[in-house]
């Protein structure tokens, strides 16, 4: 009973900070709000500047991985606005991207009036979920995801990481971390996951329950930030941060990305990790299969037999501690299924007619 009112209780604390925290910042949101492939959308950005001309949109620019949207006051020369805070909600057509799939990062830049587009700043950030239509999403694991040595983002160490956990679409994310001065605090995250893609207020809890001290609530729960995760396979991913670091109207966002992968502590070495029982189903087939790792690999390359059955996954020698991104599966020489989403206890993939296949890991 005491942890479901110490949950509710961080819940609810959360939700009313929530409406304090995002009075003004920049909200981005997209319509449809997962994209398929070559699909044109619309991004819907809320706010409040203080301009009683409101807000234009001043250009943007696109490629497959991002788009940059600049904005600027509605001000004109020899025009008189007022300066009271004004919310304002812009909708930006999105012509059909070469964006490919995963993720697509949108950043929001304001140019202050009388500034020059060299001096605009960052005020938004968000990231769209892409999608090929019949592929499974990714779904990340639950467990400990820590600092990806290797990985496309080396902006952080060893001491980073976040406890995961997924629940059908909610998804919960707990760091511990240390403030500046050393004192031990802990972060809090959850919110939906759309597609492979999580976004929402991150908050810091400190002065709590001492671990044998009888029960007392937080004393300080406050907004950070924000924490987008995005998730490019069940066991790998990036933590986006931001935070403000002005109070300016929109205010200035710090934006720094993250790359993570999930711990692992009990699956071995990573060209013996999918080593095992599996289930193997495609075409509505199930198949049991007992994996074995062969020793004589390398670092480039995890293979695993079970009988006439053969599976080869490609290592990133970058990514010592991180599973293949691709395995392929065959018997007796014959492709059965190609695998593009690897993790530790489910493969997702397509099987030689494009039809759905997985592998899922037996007790």
């Amino acid at each position: 009973m005491k942890k479901m009112l110490i949950s509710t209780a961080l819940f609810l604390a959360a939700n009313a900070l929530h409406a304090q925290s995002s009075d003004y910042r920049v909200s981005v949101t997209s319509m449809p709000a997962q994209v398929t492939e070559g699909q044109s959308f619309r991004l819907i950005l809320k706010g409040i500047a203080p301009s009683g001309c409101g807000i234009v949109l001043n250009g943007m620019t696109t490629n497959a991985e991002e788009i940059s949207v600049q904005l600027a006051s509605g001000e004109r020369p020899g025009q008189f606005c007022t300066t009271a805070l004004q919310p304002f909600e812009l909708p930006v057509d999105v012509a059909a991207t070469s964006a490919r799939v995963g993720t697509l990062k949108v950043r929001i830049n304001y140019q202050d009036v009388n500034s020059d587009v060299s001096k605009s700043r960052l005020i938004g950030f968000g990231i769209i979920p892409v999608l090929v239509a019949g592929e499974p999403a990714v779904v990340p694991e639950t467990g400990n995801w820590s600092y990806e040595a290797g990985g496309r983002y080396e902006t952080s160490g060893s001491g980073i990481g976040f406890s995961i956990d997924r629940q059908r679409e909610t998804l919960v994310a707990i760091g511990n971390f240390y403030a500046a001065d050393g004192t031990p605090e802990w972060y809090f995250d959850s919110g939906r996951l759309l597609g492979n893609v999580q976004s929402a207020d991150l908050y810091t809890i400190s002065g709590g329950q001492a671990l044998f001290g009888a029960y007392r609530a937080p004393r300080e729960i406050r907004a950070t930030g924000q924490l987008h995760l995005e998730f490019s396979a069940p066991t790998r991913g990036t933590a986006w941060v931001s935070e403000s670091i002005d109070e300016g109207f929109p205010p200035t966002l710090k934006l720094m990305p993250i790359s993570i992968a999930r711990f692992s502590f009990g699956y071995g070495p990573v060209n013996q990790a999918l080593a095992g029982s599996w289930q193997l189903i495609v075409g509505g087939v199930a198949t049991p299969l007992r994996l074995s790792a062969l020793a004589n690999t390398g670092n480039t390359l995890a293979v695993y037999e079970a009988g006439d059955y053969r599976m080869s996954c490609a290592l990133d020698v970058r990514r010592t501690e991180s599973l293949a991104d691709r395995c392929e599966l065959a018997r007796s020489g014959v492709p059965v299924a190609s695998f593009n989403q690897v993790g530790f206890e489910r493969l997702s993939g397509t099987d030689r007619n494009r039809a759905t296949a997985y592998l899922l890991r037996l007790p």
